[in-house]
């Protein structure tokens, strides 16, 4: 089993991403948690202190922005690197104000998803508090 070193928690309302990513991510290495909504997601984060979220923006019971800001005001959880994922165009400048550390398209390959976990995990431990992910951007 791999390490919680490398845990990634996925929250999304949808299950086959849930379940893709997270068959995918664990393949390449990386152990993995999934929240189906925002509550969830906060929950699973404070227990388990992830490397990274992926984060759906648009989920029920609380949004990806909620979550980010309930992460943030939580000194355990503050400095979690949280990744936004939508299948939306979203202005990039607003979810870097709000503390994301990135944004991903959805949908993504399998390829691309471990690419930018990979990305966005270097990212965060060179200290970085916003990249922008060179893949494709979020689909209108």
């Amino acid at each position: 089993m791999p390490s919680l070193d490398e845990l990634v928690v996925i929250a999304d309302d949808s299950e086959l991403i849930r379940l893709s990513f997270s068959a995918t991510l664990t393949t390449a290495g990386y152990a993995t948690l999934c929240a189906s909504d925002g509550d969830d997601a906060v929950r699973l984060v404070r227990e388990y202190v992830p490397r990274l979220l992926l984060l759906d923006l648009a989920m029920p019971v609380m949004d990806g922005i909620a979550v980010l800001e309930a992460l943030r005001a939580d000194d355990r959880t503050a400095a979690i690197p949280v990744v936004a994922m939508t299948g939306y165009t979203v202005a990039a400048t607003e979810l870097r104000k709000l503390g994301f550390l990135g944004v991903i398209p959805k949908p993504l390959t399998p390829d691309e998803l471990v690419t930018a976990v990979g990305f966005f995990l270097a990212a965060s431990a060179a200290g970085r508090r916003w990249v922008e992910y060179p893949g494709e951007q979020p689909r209108a």
